[in-house]
């Protein structure tokens, strides 16, 4: 659709927003932080599986780690 000014003014328009480009950010940061949890996950496993005593505490907090991470996500995440 095209306005007509009237004659002796200009028009402004803003920028439509499907023109604005975003930052494309590499693999490695879009993945680090995923890849860093599913390895302490995994370790936590690991120590649950293999003893008792301290292999259990790390286990805990290995398997903690996603789930505090995912209250702290959704406690700042952008609205």
């Amino acid at each position: 659709m095209t306005r007509i000014s009237p004659p002796g003014t200009l028009m402004r328009t803003a920028p439509a927003p499907a023109l604005v480009r975003k930052r494309r950010r590499p693999l490695r940061d879009v993945f680090a932080l995923p890849t860093v949890i599913a390895l302490a996950s995994l370790t936590g496993l690991g120590l649950a599986l293999l003893g008792d005593g301290l292999f259990d505490a790390g286990a805990w907090i290995l398997l903690g780690l996603p789930i505090m991470a995912a209250m702290w996500a959704l406690r700042t995440r952008r609205r």
